[in-house]
């Protein structure tokens, strides 16, 4: 007969509920600006109790086109923001973004800015085409017919002809077929349709812009240089503040008086909690966002003061054994939002990289440095190959291998030595 011991087994298993509101401050934190508000808002529509106030830091107090003005030049700002990894570089597309005209065409030489921003005419030169690479197309043009030029090379259909009639624009304005065909050795009619199509574009850069089209990005962190010293500070310009309706929740309550009842008692308690709870997560959000903020500032400090070469290793797990908070809210603060300096606008997860191994350099300030030594001897015909760079890198200190160069090269969408020579001799 088999014998069966039953004997008693202790199991103790832990359930950790999360309530809706725990769920939702979690979400708040990982919201972008934009989301944020919509949230706020959208919460308050629900509160009888709440009251929405805007701040307002800036004066906003401009007219139509100057507020166009403005928003276009932010807009280029933080296009250019990509390419601006210096304040040499910063200063460059500065000086131009500032001296574009109303209609979007460029006021200013390749050589006035090398001057004014005391940087050699090869580097200017570098970015005021980067710059013409940006939205609407054709910004930064010098005149109409470099600007008619672009579209019309844009559609793939520029070509000697159009050249020939663009050089001679004033022909077109007095319709001089009979000179234009003689010049372009063509019919009238090849004329007309050439004149037609050059007549489909715009007249100026500007002009294909409007408000909508602009997509402009609220930072959430504003950063200063202030006598050497950083400053950092939340970006709480044009942001919904929560505030307890005091007003209305003395009516109210002087009404539950009136009319006596736990339902009305309930009401008043539930949306005084939800008041408090928005206030208090929201205040909480922001002290968070700045905390972490200030961390990966600090920690790339050098960056701000001489460029991207100097950016270091960085991730998420640094940031919140920093902090000892948990790893994933250090992700979430992170997530979708945005600093400024001097007029670029970064996400914060750019300040993240990898860290080289066997070595102190994050795998950001190799990039640039491969960049910065090919961009250097670009107009030499010497060939740069992969394995000069690592030599070159060896010799400052940095010890990496041809193949890791090679990568990095790639992935900045670099072509070969090769190709970079052949394009310097056509």
């Amino acid at each position: 007969m088999v014998q069966i011991n039953l004997t008693p087994k202790p199991n103790l298993k832990t359930k950790l509920r999360i309530n809706s509101k725990i769920i939702l401050s979690i979400k708040m934190l990982q919201m972008s600006n934009e989301e944020l508000q919509s949230f706020i808002k959208q919460e308050a529509e629900k509160n009888p109790l709440i009251i929405l106030k805007k701040n307002k830091l800036y004066n906003n107090e401009v007219n139509y086109n100057e507020g166009k003005k403005q928003s276009i030049k932010e807009w280029l700002y933080q296009q250019s923001s990509i390419f601006s990894t210096s304040p040499k570089t910063g200063k460059i597309i500065e000086t131009f973004i500032e001296n574009l005209d109303d209609s979007g065409f460029c006021q200013i030489t390749s050589e006035e800015v090398a001057k004014i921003s005391k940087n050699s005419l090869k580097n200017t030169n570098n970015i005021l085409k980067k710059l013409k690479g940006l939205d609407p197309i054709g910004i930064f043009s010098q005149n109409l017919e470099e600007f008619l030029t672009i579209q019309l090379e844009k559609k793939h259909i520029y070509n000697n002809h159009y050249k020939t009639i663009i050089n001679n624009l004033d022909l077109v304005a007095t319709y001089n077929l009979k000179k234009l065909s003689n010049l372009c050795n063509l019919s009238k009619e090849e004329i007309k349709t050439l004149i037609e199509n050059i007549t489909k574009c715009n007249p100026r850069p500007l002009d294909a812009m409007t408000n909508s089209s602009v997509q402009i990005i609220k930072a959430d962190i504003i950063l200063e240089i202030i006598n050497k010293k950083l400053k950092i500070t939340m970006n709480n310009n044009d942001q919904y503040e929560v505030l307890l309706n005091k007003q209305y929740l003395n009516k109210i309550r002087l009404q539950a008086k009136l009319k006596p009842g736990e339902e009305n008692q309930k009401f008043i308690k539930d949306y005084i909690s939800h008041t408090n709870w928005l206030k208090n997560n929201l205040n909480k959000r922001n002290k968070t966002l700045l905390l972490v903020a200030k961390t990966i500032i600090n920690h790339q400090k050098e960056y701000f003061f001489t460029g991207e070469t100097k950016i270091l290793p960085l991730t998420h797990k640094n940031v919140s054994q920093l902090l000892k908070i948990n790893e994933s809210t250090v992700s979430r603060s992170v997530k979708n939002k945005y600093i400024k300096f001097n007029n670029s606008t970064f996400p914060l997860n750019y300040f993240f990289s990898s860290k080289i191994k066997n070595s102190d350099n994050s795998a950001k300030s190799i990039k640039m440095q491969i960049k910065n030594i090919i961009n250097e001897n670009v107009n030499s015909k010497v060939k740069l190959s992969d394995q000069k760079i690592t030599n070159l890198l060896n010799k400052n200190g940095i010890m990496i291998s041809r193949r890791t160069v090679t990568k990095y090269r790639i992935s900045e969408a670099i072509p070969n030595s090769q190709i970079r020579l052949r394009k310097l001799k056509n």
